[in-house]
């Protein structure tokens, strides 16, 4: 686990991060890992190395102040009634997080919208055509004919889109 977590921390929050940040880091990947330790059992190993699970890039990656967060916070993880907590984290917020019902549709107490003052910066915002939107329906496996409007039908106390009619 430790050896893991060393390329496992800079990869996911930057090797020049201060060391708390990092310590924090090291906290929640440990948790991660144990909440989704069987995510790939049918392909034979734990957690893939992308970002689908946890950025593993190996032991080039390993920094000296990154070891040590992981080894002063070694065994510790987050747990919420007695087992690990679904310790799921992200780059970028663009100014809030979500709350996870919206993301993922199963809601824990603990996985709620809150502002993200760390994160003034960065916001998303993406512009289709209703040809493009076509598209990347069809690529999915949607044949729905042509779209030919789209409706925003719920969003979030955060203002995230969680709904649409197309």
């Amino acid at each position: 686990m430790q050896h893991y977590l060393y390329s496992v921390v800079p990869a996911e929050i930057g090797a020049s991060a201060p060391i708390e940040a990092q310590k924090a880091q090291a906290v929640c990947a440990r948790t991660y890992y144990e909440e989704n330790i069987s995510r790939h059992k049918a392909d034979g190993f734990p957690l893939c190395a992308t970002t689908h699970c946890q950025m593993y890039i190996g032991t080039k990656w390993e920094r000296e102040q990154s070891n040590r967060a992981v080894d002063e916070t070694e065994n510790m993880i987050i747990t919420y009634n007695g087992k690990p907590i679904s310790a799921v984290y992200f780059a970028h917020s663009g100014g809030a997080t979500a709350n996870v019902e919206d993301v993922w549709g199963t809601p824990y107490p603990y996985l709620k919208s809150v502002e993200d003052k760390y994160c003034t910066d960065y916001t998303w915002e993406v512009t289709l055509d209703y040809n493009s939107i076509t598209k990347k329906l069809n690529e999915k496996g949607y044949d729905i004919g042509q779209v030919t409007a789209v409706k925003i039908d719920k969003t979030s106390e955060a203002g995230l889109v969680t709904s649409l009619t197309i």
